[in-house]
């Protein structure tokens, strides 16, 4: 007698469920498996913006570290500083970037001009103090610099745009330099500023 097509249903359902749980427990589906890779993820970039977006996705992966990137005679990967009080207990031991030594660093590998400063309020000050007008969000294309914090005095960070509503960026101690989503995924997303024409 031949078994009723609702048993291979059930056995089918079964399996389904089981193997999505296997996904979740695996970790394999996750938000950032939803990410593009690292580039430009829309048109309307200078090849100046394009070259120094292409230049900063070369350090995906790359450690976060308080304080990275300003040590040395130049931009580039540094050990950062321990600093309990801004959450960095362990960053003199970690080689990369802080957020501002990242985005001085892309600059620098696509310009061979150091124009950024240390800090990314004092990078902010820096374009603004040469003239760089803040571009509004719906304008905002890669290889732009997006400043997040209260006020022109109160920046905590600096991410680089990719266009699309992507953002790569050095986050915090413990994490990778990556690409996120939203240009505003901060809450708190201050200015832009077109660094390269």
């Amino acid at each position: 007698m031949r078994r009723p097509r609702i048993f291979g249903a059930a056995i089918l359902a079964v399996a389904t469920v089981a193997f999505s749980v296997l996904l979740l427990i695996g970790g394999t589906t996750t938000a950032a498996s939803a990410m593009p890779a690292c580039g430009v993820q829309e048109g309307g970039a200078s090849a100046a913006a394009v070259n120094l977006v292409n230049n900063a996705c070369t350090k995906i992966g790359v450690p976060y570290s308080w304080g990275g990137g300003h040590a040395g005679s130049g931009p580039g990967e540094t050990y950062g500083i321990c600093d309990p009080s801004n959450g960095a207990p362990n960053d003199c031991h970690v080689k990369g970037f802080d957020c501002s030594g990242f985005s001085r660093w892309a600059y620098w590998a696509a310009t061979g001009s150091d124009l950024l400063g240390a800090t990314a309020a004092g990078q902010y000050s820096i374009l603004t103090n040469r003239g760089f007008p803040n571009i509004a969000p719906a304008n905002v294309r890669a290889g732009d610099y997006l400043f997040y914090g209260s006020s022109a005095g109160n920046i905590h960070h600096v991410a680089i745009a990719l266009g699309g509503g992507y953002i790569v960026e050095a986050l915090e101690s413990g994490t990778l330099i990556h690409v996120s989503t939203s240009y505003a995924g901060h809450g708190d997303l201050y200015a832009s500023k077109r660094p390269l024409p």
